[in-house]
């Protein structure tokens, strides 16, 4: 029965179990209507339940649904896109469903998303026996990488996709005010807005396979060469990214004999309100932190391991971070703009035994507001 219907019900029979009540005396007839009254109210009550707890499941399974159908559509372009590629590699041919601008096969968003789609294609399968038990070995490729947009990501950076042309993102320092006498005049704001600019960089790398290498390999090894020739261009971009931090005046200095405690709370003064911040170091920055004692009372370290934390504030360390480097700041005032869509380019002409696969991405890190931001670059001197 419907919700509505019920509730209408519900709402009658309590209406009519009040005015018996409202009596000053009821007689028996009466008591007995309204006994008769509140069982119906608890049957309808229990309708309910199980009316709404319905609908609730309805609205889940409806939910499941769309999303099932969302995963098998981003599956369906994941498995025309691996079939395209292996075409491309093989044969040369080009799919027109994925030709990019510059002449590849562009690689859609879905397949970017699930990129695990690479490392699980067509492995070969292979059985050995170890104490009598025989064992499935998956001949596909396994790569331990550094990070890539996945960090950025977490860490909050905005990413503007779909770009065209130039653009200038501005931003400027807060302004102040005054407080003037009877009759005097304001001070003057002095607003004097700076531009960011945001134009495309290309990042690429090229791999070669020899045609005998793509005849015989599983496709799950060369779609895995390729994957990470893709990820390597995020990870410079990523590695940029923090270039561009460390490219801003806003330096703090570190203490040269050694790297200390108050050396990164230094970071986390501001005269702005910058929001959610985390502090990001260099792996080597980290290491030393972890064993660098916050007190002379050695109890607890610069860096707490059990929460990465520094004096309660998240704390994440990445290879994408230069030696003896540490920031501070709000993320969500970094950038990364993506022009297009990455692209395979492959050039089986260059010799005759050779393709040549080309990844391409047009992108651009940059800080929206480098006043959200502060680092330390220690010198070669300081101990870390």
């Amino acid at each position: 029965m419907n919700i509505n219907v019920i509730e209408t019900k519900l709402r009658g029979k309590i209406e009519e179990m009040d005015i018996l009540t409202k009596k000053d005396e009821m007689n028996e007839d009466e008591v007995r209507a309204w006994e008769a009254l509140k069982a119906e109210v608890t049957s309808l009550k229990e309708q309910l339940e199980r009316a709404k707890t319905q609908d609730e499941m309805n609205k889940i399974f409806a939910g499941k649904t769309i999303e099932k159908e969302e995963r098998k559509a981003e599956s369906s372009v994941a498995a025309r896109f691996d079939e395209a590629l292996r075409d491309y590699i093989k044969t040369g041919t080009r799919s027109r469903e994925f030709l990019g601008e510059n002449g590849g096969l562009k690689i859609p968003m879905e397949v970017l998303n699930q990129r695990s789609m690479f490392y699980r294609a067509d492995p070969i399968n292979s059985t050995s026996i170890i104490n009598g038990v025989p064992q499935n070995v998956e001949n596909s490729l396994s790569v331990v990488t550094g990070d890539d947009f996945s960090l950025l990501n977490s860490l909050g950076v905005k990413f503007y996709t779909g770009l065209t042309g130039t653009h200038e993102l501005p931003y400027m320092v807060q302004l102040t005010t005054s407080k003037p006498t009877e009759g005097g005049d304001p001070s003057t704001a002095n607003a004097a807005p700076a531009t960011v600019e945001l134009k495309p960089q290309t990042y690429s790398s090229e791999q070669s396979f020899t045609k005998m290498s793509l005849v015989n390999y599983p496709s799950a090894i060369y779609n895995g060469i390729v994957a990470d020739m893709i990820l390597a261009n995020e990870r410079k971009i990523v590695a940029d990214y923090f270039s561009a931090i460390l490219a801003t005046d806003s330096s703090v200095a570190a203490t040269a004999s050694g790297l200390s405690y108050g050396d990164m709370l230094k970071l986390t003064k501001s005269d702005y309100n910058i929001g959610r911040a985390s502090f990001v170091t260099g792996n080597d920055v980290r290491v030393y932190l972890e064993q660098k004692a916050a007190s002379s009372s050695g109890i607890s370290f610069a860096w707490n391991s059990l929460n990465n934390t520094i004096a309660g504030r998240p704390a994440i360390n990445s290879n994408a971070l230069s030696s003896k480097n540490a920031v501070f700041g709000n993320h969500e005032y970094g950038v990364v703009g993506i022009w297009g869509e990455p692209e395979l380019v492959i050039d089986g002409t260059s010799n005759a035994a050779k393709v040549k696969v080309t990844t391409l991405t047009f992108a651009k890190p940059v800080i929206r507001n480098k006043y959200a931001f502060k680092y330390f670059s220690a010198d070669t001197s300081c101990a870390v």
